[in-house]
């Protein structure tokens, strides 16, 4: 495979604040505490020996995770590592998404391993761990329920509710079924049903599918999953629970940041902060906290209490306590010895609003390092781009001008008329100017007469196009066919397609390439071409 480097500013796709930050995070410098750098991931290191954490638990805590699930020794070897004072976390996080959902699940778990090994190689005074956590007490079904594999949606169909990695499997046998008859009958295939019923035969939950999914598929390269839904790990953030709750520490903290952060640099909120940021989670329930009065209650149910029952709930009760997205970075930084977050653009956006509530909780900020992203081209892809004469990097401009650009190389004529529009507006200024000399009444006429010869000469511009663009229908349907699978919905293959298609297609390689030549700290975009 050959790889081609795209400037991240070149990706119409992104938004402004992830180029910006991808290629001036100086920029941010008042918002994070480290710049995206190997130098400042060491000094991070060192910085974070002074916030120590409960290594003893978190050994505890995964290796129980892991007791039905199987360890690959190189895992084995990383949790080991924990209980070591100089051995620290590298982060990367998601929510469970079916069957790895879109191809950035999988990219995201494999920048952040390669990033540990990158570290590992070139130092020797600290040890990395990659750290995936299964964001399981997420409750957005509708986000994680589905994926795509060669255009075709595949939905896991349910009714439950609640915490995602709680539910069962009703539904899931259906699905596995549905997707392995989309991915075929090939060898490649073959290992993934396999992988995929072995997964639901083991599993009492989906929590369990997925960790013997993501297990037995990027198990061996020592990426270790994390599942904060576990009492263990909740009794030891009661503190943080206590606060956010009791005290409403984080609204006014995040809010202040995303001001000053819209004030500086012209970027709006990513997260909404409420005045508790924290769900009470049930089996096939999780519902918002709000405080009415002194009495806490929980939206949707009869629950409610006072603050009294409630500081008793939550010593009695932590596991019933759901963090949202403004407080979820928070527990991963109790229980980790982290120094970096890997993530996409999003997700760095609200860590930028939360530096000053790490302080308020004494909790330690990482480095936020973004995930590489990346595209693959198959070979009759890239055997079509040869073929128009594409250059790889055309394809990220607008359809539109892709085809207009196509078209002029096809013809020695040049088909914009702009310069012949400017001929003739000028020469009617000519004359509106010399009619005005004798009736000063006419210059309006004539620049109105002007205006509608440049419309027509559009027009006529229009009918050029439109003519060689029927020449050419064999052509400009494969741009746009190219245009469509490499850019569904003109959003980015990595937030669409599922990283199995490409396994069936490419065979149990191409995630060996992918590990090959990601690195988070090469800010580039990455486009994978089978030639």
């Amino acid at each position: 495979m050959h790889i081609q480097n795209i400037s991240f500013s070149k990706v119409q796709q992104f938004s402004d604040r992830d180029i910006h930050y991808q290629t001036k995070p100086e920029d941010f410098q008042e918002f994070i505490a480290y710049m995206p750098t190997e130098t400042e991931l060491i000094r991070a290191a060192s910085d974070r020996k002074s916030f120590p954490v409960d290594r003893a638990l978190l050994r505890e805590v995964l290796l129980d995770q892991y007791k039905d699930v199987g360890l690959h020794p190189l895992q084995k070897e990383h949790i080991d590592l924990l209980e070591n004072e100089n051995t620290f976390t590298l982060v990367t996080a998601h929510q469970p998404c079916l069957f790895s959902g879109p191809l950035y699940y999988i990219t995201k778990i494999l920048s952040t391993v390669k990033l540990a090994a990158h570290l590992n190689k070139s130092q020797d005074q600290f040890r990395f761990v990659p750290v995936f956590i299964n964001g399981s007490e997420d409750h957005d079904f509708d986000e994680i329920g589905h994926l795509n594999l060669f255009n075709k949606r595949v939905s896991w169909q349910t009714g439950q509710t609640g915490a995602i990695g709680r539910m069962s499997l009703e539904g899931i046998p259906e699905a596995i079924r549905e997707a392995c008859d989309i991915l075929g009958a090939g060898d490649d295939a073959q290992n993934i049903s396999k992988l995929l019923h072995n997964s639901l035969e083991k599993s009492a939950d989906y929590n369990e599918f997925v960790s013997h999914f993501v297990n037995g598929l990027l198990g061996h390269t020592g990426i270790v999953l994390c599942m904060m839904d576990d009492v263990r790990i909740k009794k030891a953030i009661i503190p943080i629970i206590k606060k956010e709750v009791l005290h409403a520490t984080s609204q006014h903290l995040v809010v202040e940041t995303q001001e000053a952060i819209e004030s500086r640099l012209g970027y709006k909120p990513q997260a909404f902060a409420r005045g508790i940021n924290m769900f009470y989670m049930t089996d096939g329930q999780r519902a918002r906290i709000e405080k009415e009065g002194g009495v806490y209650k929980v939206l949707d149910t009869n629950i409610s209490f006072s603050e009294a029952e409630m500081e008793a709930e939550i010593e009695s009760h932590p596991e019933r306590f759901s963090p949202n997205v403004v407080i979820r970075p928070l527990m991963q930084e109790a229980i980790l010895p982290n120094v970096a977050y890997v993530g996409g653009g999003g997700e760095l956006a609200y860590w930028m609003e939360r530096k000053s509530q790490f302080d308020a909780f004494g909790l330690f900020y990482p480095c936020l390092i973004r995930r590489n992203s990346l595209m693959i081209l198959s070979k009759s892809q890239s055997a079509a781009i040869e073929k128009l004469g594409l250059q790889v990097e055309e394809l990220f401009e607008k359809e539109d001008d892709i085809i207009r650009d196509f078209l002029q190389k096809q013809t020695d004529v040049e088909l914009d008329l702009n310069e012949e529009i400017s001929m003739i507006t000028k020469a009617m200024s000519l004359i509106a100017d010399k009619a005005e000399v004798i009736d000063p009444t006419l210059k309006p006429a004539v620049l109105a007469e002007s205006s509608k010869i440049e419309k027509q000469i559009e027009q006529i511009e229009s009918r050029i196009r439109r003519s060689l663009k029927k020449q050419e229908e064999t052509q400009v349907n494969q741009i746009k066919n190219l245009k469509s699978k490499l850019f569904p919905g003109n959003g980015l293959q990595e937030r669409t397609d599922n990283f199995l298609q490409y396994y069936v297609l490419f065979g149990p390689q191409i995630e060996q390439k992918l590990m090959e030549e990601l690195n988070p700290l090469d800010k580039a975009f990455k486009v994978f071409i089978d030639k």
